[in-house]
């Protein structure tokens, strides 16, 4: 979910730099949101900027068919999941199957637990990633932040502290073969996300609404910089949490392709090839 331009005062761009010898390549968003209303303007904003694949979640399976005739008609891939932050809560095995039989969803998520004061290890989420991991889908888990203030509005059971990505560790343990990738790079927690990641081999992370578009793209907000250095290169996912405000596929675009820390290959992982991978998409990156 969108983390907004949260960020603090006037954000720097340290370490950012001209892009040079600009070439079209092939992009993989890992996180997107859909409805009918807003889709067309996002799907032109996908073909302005290269985007081949969107993992869009949703709430209508009903639209699925829709959304993916106009995604495939621009030329675009369309991998769709729910979006649930109660939904499936406690549901049944069966249930789930009815949810999402039928071929309409593509992954499990975006699942936002944290903004209903629900841990993700509570015991109510079991039945998703037992379900998940028995029919190998992947399972998109919200930790980060949100819009301030939301805990003292509209969502008062929300907290920070359900968002680090630690809270995964028996989840994980409890169900090894789990393809999951935690959204938002779970920003701000760090430290804790490269623990998790350096324990579990098998977690991505995508970096959608982690301060990781410019001009907000500072070293103090967007992770991307030390997730690199501690060698996580081959699992972090090109992300924009893209809803309506489509300007932020430029703004997160430009922030990678200028980052002078990144070399071309790392951004080809990061755009494209390790979603490619994780999603088990063959040959979208065009030879990667």
């Amino acid at each position: 979910m969108r983390l907004f331009t949260l960020m603090v005062g006037a954000a720097l761009t340290v370490g950012v730099g001209p892009v040079t010898g600009q070439t079209p390549r092939r992009i993989i968003d890992a996180h997107v949101h859909v409805t009918l209303a807003t889709f067309p303007a996002v799907i032109a904003a996908f073909r302005q900027h290269g985007v081949v694949v969107a993992v869009a979640s949703g709430r209508r399976k009903e639209d699925v068919p829709e959304l993916v005739r106009l995604a495939n008609a621009a030329g675009v891939k369309l991998l769709s999941g729910f979006i649930s932050e109660t939904e499936l809560l406690g549901l049944s095995s069966d249930s789930l199957d009815t949810r999402f039989g039928g071929g309409g969803f593509s992954f499990v998520g975006e699942l936002a637990p944290q903004y209903v004061g629900v841990a993700p290890g509570d015991p109510a989420l079991d039945p998703i990633f037992r379900w998940a991991q028995a029919r190998d889908l992947p399972v998109g888990l919200h930790m980060g932040l949100t819009q301030p203030g939301i805990a003292l509005g509209r969502r008062p059971a929300y907290r920070v502290s359900l968002g680090n990505p630690l809270l995964l560790e028996d989840v994980l343990v409890r169900y090894p073969k789990l393809r999951l990738w935690v959204m938002h790079a779970g920003n701000p927690f760090l430290q804790e996300m490269i623990g998790l990641l350096y324990m579990f081999p098998e977690v991505y992370v995508d970096l959608s609404a982690a301060g990781c578009s410019a001009p907000r793209a500072d070293t103090g907000w967007c992770p991307l910089r030390d997730l690199v250095a501690r060698g996580f290169e081959d699992r972090l996912m090109f992300g924009t949490d893209v809803a309506a405000d489509t300007g932020i596929i430029a703004r997160s675009i430009e922030y990678i392709e200028r980052a002078e820390f990144l070399t071309p290959g790392q951004r080809d992982k990061i755009f494209c090839l390790n979603a490619q991978h994780f999603f088990r998409l063959a040959g979208v990156c065009g030879g990667g």
